[in-house]
């Protein structure tokens, strides 16, 4: 169907995060400095294949072109990922085309969120948290807030399909829908200050309840140096919360794109309008992968169910 084209390439990036940290009281403060890197080589490249073109149609397949692409990164603190993504184009006659695409995705940890000593970090009271599983109904503690070392990669996979139409029938018109499905995985997400833990079981993993003299020792210390105390500590401690950035996000979202427009020519000059949409048909979260997953389409503070633009023009 044509020539064969590729395009590869390398990339080579290191990333810095130099900050500080003051806590405790101001006649005597506690500062400590906080310092990390991480370098990250990549390798990609991306083969377009013209299997059917004008010079070999087909009844049926007027055109038929594949993309095929990858990515290789690999980041020093955390290890290598590879994601592929690969399209199809399928001109069924001359003005109808089919389409549709499958990849995959992600999003390294940022330096602050991959750092132990960054993003707050320390050790914040837990006071009277409602707790079904306490005999008092409530339980105190302490959380342990800040960055991860262990957080990983944010992950996704997409899917879409549609079809553009250009009707030999009304000349300057084109039709466009596609369907698209994303799922969100591995999201980084923080406790700190949720005080609805105690009373959700999937946030079972992150809670270490009536904890050892040794567990607790493990709480108040990093690495052999005390993590800074935000507040007065309760004096029993009932529970340990794990606050910190961790992976446990989950997000599922589908919907339709739509774009029309139509360009045409009068006495008075050339003419064109058109407006594209997109109307979420599902959009659900959940806080962990074993939390159920809540809509949340149409809520504030999230993408809009449906939105739309339109637009015209004169050109003379």
């Amino acid at each position: 169907g044509g020539a064969v084209r590729v395009a590869a390439g390398v990339e080579y990036r290191e990333e810095f995060l130099d900050a500080g940290l003051s806590s405790g009281t101001v006649s005597a403060p506690v500062k400590s400095g906080l310092r990390s890197s991480r370098n990250n080589k990549s390798v990609f490249a991306e083969v377009f294949v013209p299997v059917v073109s004008e010079a070999n149609a087909l009844p049926g397949v007027r055109a038929l072109d594949l993309s095929l692409a990858g990515r290789y990164e690999r980041y020093s603190d955390f290890g290598s990922t590879t994601n592929p993504r690969i399209g199809v184009n399928w001109t069924v006659v001359n003005g109808l085309r089919l389409h549709a695409s499958y990849g995959t995705s992600f999003r390294a940890p940022q330096l602050v969120e991959a750092n132990d000593r960054s993003a707050g970090w320390g050790v914040y009271p837990v006071v009277n948290f409602r707790d079904p599983l306490s005999p008092t109904g409530f339980s105190s503690g302490i959380s342990i807030a800040g960055g991860n070392s262990q957080v990983q990669p944010e992950s996704a996979t997409t899917w879409s399909f549609g079809f553009d139409l250009e009707p030999a029938a009304v000349q300057g018109l084109r039709v466009g829908v596609n369907y698209f499905r994303l799922t969100y995985e591995d999201q980084i997400t923080a406790l700190q200050g949720n005080n609805t833990v105690l009373l959700n079981s999937f946030y079972a993993d992150k809670v270490i309840r009536n904890p050892t003299p040794a567990q607790l020792a493990a709480a108040l210390n990093l690495d052999g140096s005390p993590r800074p105390v935000n507040g007065i500590l309760p004096s029993t401690i009932d529970v340990i919360i794990d606050g910190r950035r961790n992976n446990q996000g989950l997000t599922k979202f589908s919907g339709l794109d739509f774009d029309v427009t139509y360009n045409f020519d009068t006495d008075v000059g050339r003419f064109n309008v058109g407006a594209n949409a997109t109307k979420l048909l599902t959009l659900r979260t959940a806080p962990t992968p074993t939390a159920p997953l809540v809509s949340q389409k149409g809520n504030i503070n999230w993408p809009a169910e449906f939105r739309a633009r339109a637009q015209a023009g004169w050109r003379n």
